[in-house]
């Protein structure tokens, strides 16, 4: 998948290519403030912030119970499904916890996470209810568990 340039449309000051309906989520944090927010995608998915505290720069998340929400899961990103995930996170040393989830029900679920177990640990997982494929990323080295 090719990413699309980033121009800004003239009427309303958004990148162009967040009108494409295959881009299926696009939360530029530095741009959401707010409790509530809807996405900057072609879809303006209804989102709620709890605990993340906004800066000028992005949203900072303390590792606590912090997190946004969507009103509704992502159909278009399933186990069994191709998809592409781009995330620009800074993660502290010793960080612990899930970076981006989604659940279709018990038997569909996609996460991605970091872990101080290891050196520079971050996983994704997707499950299937009886089965869960593993990938993970130790020092810049990735593997693959099932």
């Amino acid at each position: 998948m090719l990413l699309p340039r980033q121009i800004e449309h003239a009427e309303v000051g958004i990148p162009s290519f967040s009108f494409d309906p295959s881009l299926v989520l696009y939360l530029p944090f530095y741009d959401l403030d707010g409790v509530s927010f809807a996405s900057k995608d072609h879809y303006g998915r209804l989102c709620t912030a709890t605990g993340a505290l906004w800066l000028p720069n992005g949203r900072y998340f303390d590792g606590v119970n912090d997190r946004v929400v969507l009103a509704s899961a992502l159909n278009e990103v399933s186990v069994g499904h191709p998809f592409t995930i781009l995330l620009w996170v800074k993660i502290d040393a010793g960080a612990d916890g899930v970076i981006f989830a989604n659940s279709l029900g018990a038997n569909d679920r996609v996460a991605i996470w970091v872990s101080p177990v290891g050196v520079n640990y971050i996983g994704l997982c997707a499950w299937n209810g009886a089965a869960a494929g593993n990938a993970g990323q130790e020092n810049f080295c990735w593997s693959e568990s099932k």
